[in-house]
């Protein structure tokens, strides 16, 4: 694999090809958004979940979602809240569609500590990617949002405390993991809550889609995901929450890694087959635009995003 780093595809969106052939098909008789209690879906438009995890002492907010309905997530983690404070904002990495309401929780919530990767602090130092991260909010905004771009801000990201494998941070009767789960992104972070053996999954190890669908998002390296799949599944929690999806019926635990693991083989090789073809970055990225990019797929992701993902996972996955 190419040892580039670079911080582009760390602030871009997520999922790859085989996603945008697939819509997402629900579990009989499941609800993925019934959530255990103190653990509150505050998400308020398209893109990452946000979860509001209520300890008995502190508060923590997984992800922020993006920044068109940054101020919307604000209010339902208020609702939420009753009165609390809210203590954390949790990175799960540092893609616009993950972290993208970041200063809007800020300006609602200023003394909320926000934590993420070392990686990540670097990304929110660059002002390329403060610029890319805008840039993508912006055209989700028109897409899906109100058309207001002048409100699409960056001011105030970035990460106050950095976190990594190994830490654990305490809310009182939950004590919350950090797990390191590198190939999605050089920042990417998973969140195990002891209490309840609930892990909130990385997208290095894959969206759940349905029965049977693993939606891949391996922009940095395969063979980082494939480690992050070994540490998570050898965690064996009781209950998962997949990103972008919801809560993973229990019954499918074992399915919800094996599944990935297949689908991320396949993916492998089907950027190997593309490189062997003898196609340029360009060429393979128009194609996968071609056979993969259609009505159902814009509904979730904008199309710049979705090229820089494409011209992320080929250029890093195409080398043998």
């Amino acid at each position: 694999e190419m040892l580039t780093r670079d911080w582009s595809s760390d602030v871009c969106s997520s999922d790859l090809y085989d996603e945008m052939k697939r819509d997402t098909r629900e579990f009989s008789g499941h609800d993925r958004y019934d959530y255990p209690d103190s653990i509150v879906r505050v998400t308020a438009g398209h893109g990452g979940e946000v979860i509001l995890i209520k300890g008995s002492e502190k508060t923590a907010l997984y992800d922020t979602g993006m920044a068109y309905c940054g101020r919307e997530t604000a209010v339902n983690i208020k609702k939420a809240l009753n009165g609390r404070k809210l203590d954390y904002i949790l990175a799960s990495h540092t893609h616009y569609d993950h972290i993208g309401g970041i200063p809007y929780i800020k300006e609602a919530f200023p003394s909320a500590r926000i934590l993420g990767a070392e990686y990540a602090k670097y990304v929110f130092t660059r002002q390329g990617a403060h610029k890319v991260i805008k840039n993508l909010g912006i055209v989700a905004d028109k897409i899906y949002g109100k058309n207001r771009p002048e409100k699409i801000i960056t001011e105030g990201m970035e990460v106050n405390d950095v976190i990594g494998e190994g830490d654990i941070l305490d809310l009182g009767d939950e004590k919350v993991h950090v797990l390191e789960t590198k190939g999605h992104t050089d920042c990417s972070l998973a969140f195990y809550l002891e209490g309840r053996s609930l892990l909130l999954a990385s997208e290095s190890t894959g969206i759940c889609a349905g029965p049977g669908i693993s939606n891949t998002a391996i922009l940095k390296s395969f063979d980082d995901s494939i480690k992050s799949l070994e540490k998570c599944r050898k965690l064996q929690p009781e209950r998962i929450i997949s990103p972008h999806y919801g809560m993973v019926p229990q019954s499918y635990n074992k399915s919800y890694w094996d599944v990935f693991e297949e689908a991320a083989f396949e993916e492998k090789e089907y950027c190997v087959n593309l490189w062997k073809e003898g196609l340029t970055l360009d060429e393979m990225v128009k194609k996968a635009a071609e056979e993969f990019y259609g009505e159902e797929r814009s509904k979730e992701q904008p199309y710049e995003a979705f090229v820089e993902n494409a011209r992320a996972n080929a250029d890093r996955k195409s080398v043998v």
